[in-house]
């Protein structure tokens, strides 16, 4: 199993994959750890190992499940929140990836794309 990135705590839902990677190491079903291996194979892309669910496990389920036995009137929304936060962990760090692999690494402009010259400007 991969460790979390140093950085981790400034990315979007980065205390996702911290607390997720703690709990899966221990053992812990939390909804950090479901989160993370529902995303398995879209995190290994970016380097990220985690085991993947068993064929016929559900995550989203279990994770449903969980949020509704903490907390029944709100689980719903709790649910779609911690998928949108996943969703912003996955896409932050797919971002960072494209940044540093892009031809010339990353931009200080912090945007990944080289400063156009006065010649190139206005064409596509």
């Amino acid at each position: 199993m991969s460790r979390a990135p140093a950085d981790v705590h400034e990315l979007p839902g980065g205390e996702i994959l911290a607390q997720g990677l703690a709990d899966l190491a221990e053992g812990r079903r939390s909804a950090s750890a479901l989160l993370l291996r529902m995303a398995a194979p879209r995190l290994a892309r970016l380097g990220i190992e985690i085991e993947p669910p068993d064929p016929g496990e559900e995550c989203e389920l279990e994770l449903y499940r969980l949020l509704l036995a903490e907390s029944p009137a709100d689980a719903y929304g709790r649910y779609n929140a911690w998928l949108r936060r996943l969703a912003s962990l996955c896409h932050a760090l797919e971002a960072r990836a494209a940044r540093v692999t892009a031809p010339g690494g990353p931009s200080p402009r912090g945007c990944g794309a080289a400063p156009r010259s006065a010649s190139t400007r206005g064409r596509a």
